[in-house]
């Protein structure tokens, strides 16, 4: 998640704008930079918080919502639903799989 977090910075105020204004199929159209910018410092350090295991629930559980807007604005947006709208859908399972598992016996965190 890293991977795809990070060239939304780099995209600077254009890119976090149109990243955050796929929370408009929510309803939410106020502050599209700011919602940009959460949603990509979300898969940047939740990716990070994975990969360690450290409050690996709460990254989970946030990269799901995260995904969940993403499928939203694909599915809106693109003509071809399997092609876009199922890659951040899988993601959205993959972490669901994952706050359920928890991080594993090498996790940084331990309970």
């Amino acid at each position: 998640m890293m991977a795809y977090g990070i060239p939304k910075f780099m995209g600077g105020t254009e890119s976090l704008t149109q990243v955050g204004g796929a929370m408009g199929y929510l309803g939410i159209h106020g502050a599209p930079l700011l919602w940009g910018f959460i949603a990509a410092l979300i898969e940047v350090v939740g990716g990070l918080m994975i990969l360690l295991g450290f409050l690996f629930r709460p990254a989970a559980f946030g990269l799901m919502i995260v995904m969940v807007v993403a499928t939203l604005f694909q599915a809106h947006t693109k003509t071809d639903f399997v092609m876009n709208a199922l890659h951040p859908l899988s993601y959205f399972g993959v972490f669901l799989g994952l706050l359920f598992k928890g991080p594993g016996k090498w996790s940084l965190q331990k309970e």
